[in-house]
């Protein structure tokens, strides 16, 4: 389980570290939004809804965007967002600061993911993954990302930013170290709770 219950689908904008809907951004920066605008622009709101205006309602809100839609998407296209799938976490789109273009959430490099799940509140796991076999002179150090979508642990590491099932990730090393390293010293080197190594 994970905390996306709690979030519409739809986009979101990055905001003091949460993210928020598209309208509590605007909300929030409805003030700088305006003093950007065209004169025109500005004379027609303010006559319109005066400086007292309520973004809450839906033809304020409405108008609002549309007589500010050049400024507004420059707010956009500034912040990190993410058009959210709450039914599938992993193809939910992102567009990074100051990029028009937009990826799957699951091809995210560790530290987006880290920044998308920290806005999200989804709980999550940053660790290093240190696989030190001396007797092997085996010695690597990875930082990896873990978390529960739906009902499933992802593993996601740096080097590889990659997402991995638990099982996926242990095939993974053990075939990428030829079967020198044990599964159990792989999970080990994990250190997940016992009940996230079943598989």
């Amino acid at each position: 389980m994970n905390n996306l219950s709690k979030k519409k689908s739809g986009l979101h904008l990055e905001l003091y570290g949460n993210f928020v809907t598209e309208r509590e951004y605007v909300k929030e920066w409805s003030n700088e939004i305006i003093q950007s605008g065209s004169i025109a622009s500005i004379d027609q709101f303010e006559s319109d809804y005066g400086s007292n205006y309520n973004l809450d309602d839906d033809n304020t809100y409405n108008d609002f965007n549309h007589l500010f839609s050049v400024e507004v998407h420059k707010c956009r296209i500034n912040v990190l967002t993410i058009i959210l799938d709450t039914a599938d976490l992993q193809k939910s789109k992102v567009s990074l600061p100051k990029q028009e273009n937009t990826i799957d959430f699951e091809d995210c490099d560790l530290e987006t993911t880290s920044n998308i799940l920290s806005g999200l509140e989804v709980q999550y796991n940053l660790s290093e993954l240190e696989l030190n076999f001396e007797e092997l002179d085996i010695f690597e150090c990875d930082r990896y990302i873990s978390y529960i979508d739906n009902e499933n642990l992802v593993i996601k590491t740096e080097i590889t930013d990659t997402n991995f099932t638990v099982k996926e990730f242990v095939d993974y090393q053990f075939e990428r170290f030829e079967s020198e390293v044990s599964i159990k010293q792989i999970l080990q080197a994990l250190d997940l709770p016992e009940e996230q190594c079943v598989f």
